[in-house]
């Protein structure tokens, strides 16, 4: 068995569902310098979330990797804390736009973001769990008048759920420390993996090298027609799908190479 690495280093991967980060992640299992732990980590993760940041740092410290890499999506509304308790860990938040995640959601889960829906609007705190938490007020406040515009159509429900979760990243003032996380757009990765899979490495501090697979494909892109959804969630999802781009953009523009 190999020793502990003396510095190993932390790489979250954090957004909405559906995104693309389940194949982002099995990209990082290969070479030896990394170690991955998805959603279903018996050793980092229960119920979809994180233990604790403690059970972390022991992974962490005993691992022989030079990098671990974690996708805890249910706790993404803690990345800011994250980062800041967790030392030497940076982030990357993964974006889709709203029309492939919303269709994928619903293949994934039909009839859900209807009961999300619901429980919203009735402030079921304890039903609702992580997808309530930190919220910020004026969030909350506009996500309740998107879910009355959706009324009972599970696609806009859905939507509004994508808008929420990305939301998380401008009110958690995550664009404004691009030296610890960056918006990586999933569009991007997909068109080119090898040059994708090198920067994020790099921004980690990790100089392992990583060979795209086959897993990697754009056949999800547009796969299906855009999901018909009233106007106000429309444009308040695009709204923050082009704020997510151009974030994107301007944190990765001195890692152009």
């Amino acid at each position: 068995m190999a020793a502990p690495h003396p510095d190993t280093r932390c790489l979250f991967l954090i957004g909405s569902q559906r995104s693309g980060t389940t194949m982002l992640l099995e990209e990082l299992t290969a070479p030896p310098e990394l170690e991955a732990h998805g959603e279903g980590s018996p050793a980092l993760m229960h119920d979809y979330r994180l233990i604790s940041v403690e059970r972390l740092q022991a992974v962490r410290t005993a691992s022989a990797a030079r990098l671990l890499v974690c996708k805890p999506l249910c706790d993404s509304q803690w990345a800011d804390r994250l980062l800041q308790l967790v030392d030497a860990s940076r982030a990357v938040w993964v974006f889709r736009i709203w029309p492939d995640v919303v269709n994928s959601m619903l293949r994934m889960w039909p009839g859900h973001f209807t009961e999300v829906a619901a429980r919203f609007r009735a402030g079921d705190e304890a039903w609702l769990k992580w997808r309530s938490e930190r919220i910020d007020p004026t969030t909350r406040r506009r996500l309740l008048d998107l879910l009355d515009a959706a009324g009972t159509d599970e696609a806009a429900a859905a939507a509004a759920f994508w808008w929420l979760r990305n939301r998380l990243f401008f009110d958690l003032g995550l664009q404004h420390r691009p030296e610890f996380v960056r918006p990586l757009r999933y569009r991007d990765f997909v068109h080119d993996s090898a040059l994708w899979l090198r920067r994020l490495l790099r921004f980690a501090g990790s100089d392992a090298t990583v060979r795209p697979t086959l897993r990697v494909h754009a056949q999800s892109l547009g796969r299906d027609p855009a999901p018909a959804v009233p106007t106000s969630i429309r444009d308040a999802c695009d709204r923050l799908f082009d704020d997510l781009r151009e974030c994107a953009a301007a944190a990765w523009r001195a890692d152009a190479s």
